[in-house]
């Protein structure tokens, strides 16, 4: 219903050549945009947060414009609108990289308390790997030219320092 909401809401305040602040999504990126766009993953072409007011700043400057079109304000102008799709995406960036620095943390941790040092992964290119069981991705050494993309490898893991969230990745087999 949440989905249903933010697209009816978005299609209705573009319908009324209202601002908004839409989420779009087309090739596999996810942008915030002040002009809908399809959203490929939803299958909607007007998908605009606007249902969650309490939990996102977006939401609620979203329900705003909805206000201000029911009681025939002029509501935020565009300029405006971007400003606050800016300042959105500066902050989203910064607790994206918070959670992705914490998950790094924990999994080195857990491979330290578990002596689970040596790991399946997967090439990803070159010499950068994704781990299987884990949300990790690094650089491993040693990895031979012959091993393309998409092979599954096992690599070996040392020199953990949790308080620079480093580590090191050796190839060991395929």
């Amino acid at each position: 219903l949440m989905i249903l909401t933010n697209a009816t809401w978005g299609a209705a305040l573009h319908a009324a050549g209202r601002g908004a602040i839409y989420r779009n999504q087309t090739g596999g990126r996810t942008r915030m945009e002040s002009q809908p766009a399809q959203h490929e993953g939803l299958g909607v072409s007007h998908y605009a947060w606007s249902s969650s007011p309490i939990r996102r700043y977006v939401d609620l400057v979203n329900q705003r414009q909805l206000i201000a079109l029911l009681a025939g304000q002029q509501g935020l102008a565009r300029d405006a609108l971007n400003e606050v799709i800016r300042d959105f995406d500066v902050a989203y960036e910064a607790y994206n990289d918070f959670q992705r620095q914490m998950e790094r943390y924990w999994c080195l941790v857990w491979m330290q308390q578990e002596h689970a040092l040596e790991q399946s992964a997967t090439l990803l290119r070159d010499d950068l790997v994704r781990f299987a069981d884990l949300p990790l991705v690094s650089r491993a050494s040693g990895i031979p030219a012959a091993v393309t993309a998409g092979t599954h490898l096992r690599v070996a893991v040392g020199r953990i320092d949790p308080w620079t969230i480093d580590f090191a990745a050796r190839y060991v087999a395929r």
